[in-house]
């Protein structure tokens, strides 16, 4: 049985760094806590990721490289289940060689979907599809 991590748990979390509410953050590490120990068992989805990112780089205004550096230890959370990790990773390895991550992500779904072409009217981005 998995309880859906909503993105209020993993924000509290995250946001520790900045300081914003000690309270929550150790509210989500208790929760953290017990699922390494397999107490129990979490999942998330792609979606609530995409809500970390987008966060970290408008509301808290991280630069590229620190949202990456949080990103990837968000995913060394082997304990919580994400269907699509492997594309996620995929993604935020293209991110971190400083392609937006929407698009990486798309890039990387594409490829791992078998895709043979990519429609879009982005030519930069259909251009690297094909040299992919």
């Amino acid at each position: 049985m998995y309880f859906t991590i909503l993105g209020g748990l993993w924000w509290s979390f995250v946001i520790h760094s900045v300081k914003d509410n000690e309270a929550q953050y150790k509210e989500a590490k208790k929760l953290f806590l017990a699922a390494s120990k397999g107490e129990i068992s979490l999942l998330t989805s792609t979606v609530v990721f995409f809500e970390v990112y987008w966060v970290l780089m408008s509301f808290y205004q991280r630069d590229h490289s620190d949202t990456a550096a949080t990103l990837n230890d968000l995913l060394k959370m082997s304990f919580i289940h994400i269907p699509e990790r492997t594309v996620i990773v995929g993604a935020l390895n293209l991110f971190e060689r400083g392609m937006g991550l929407e698009d990486a992500y798309n890039l990387i779904f594409a490829q791992l979907a078998g895709a043979q072409e990519f429609r879009t009217f982005d030519k930069k981005l259909a251009a690297r599809f094909r040299n992919f």
